[in-house]
């Protein structure tokens, strides 16, 4: 029971992080200006500035995701991925849900687009990356299985 409550709200800090980690990323990302050698690309400067908007945002949510990814891992073991499942949904019904109406109520298309596009990465981003954090091999003597251990130290076939 006391690992529970400890568990429980080492996963309520590191949701707190997250958000904070998410917040300091996505602005510094916003506040910087589109490159001009990404503009070249695009002939029209919407298009170029749309677009980057879209990449830079998912690859911010990215970088900021894999360190808490890993440590969701290594922290929750099996119940890793309902651990990240329940941090990204409180994260986006705290960033996305009240912005659905506005963009089911915008006049064009960008506004929905990138409602999408944010809400995806929000929900899917923490969850994927520790998904792929857990199959990667370990590198601990007592968790992998006993065939690769002999193979990798030169044991008999």
């Amino acid at each position: 029971m006391r690992r529970v409550f400890i568990l429980s709200i080492v996963a309520i800090g590191l949701a707190y992080l997250y958000v904070l980690a998410l917040v300091y990323g996505i602005g510094v990302n916003a506040a910087q200006g589109v490159p001009a050698w990404w503009s070249e690309f695009f002939s029209i400067r919407h298009s170029a500035i749309r677009s980057w908007v879209l990449i830079s945002h998912a690859v911010v949510v990215l970088l900021v995701s894999m360190p808490f990814a890993w440590v969701i891992v290594r922290a929750y073991g099996r119940f890793s991925v309902w651990v990240s499942l329940s941090i990204a949904i409180v994260i986006w019904s705290l960033f996305e849900a009240p912005l659905m109406l506005e963009a089911f109520r915008s006049d064009g298309g960008f506004p929905l687009a990138l409602w999408f596009a944010d809400s995806i990465q929000f929900i899917a981003s923490l969850p994927v990356l520790v998904l792929l954090f857990r199959r990667l091999p370990s590198n601990n003597y007592f968790e992998r299985p006993r065939d690769a251990a002999s193979f990798s130290q030169g044991g008999s076939r």
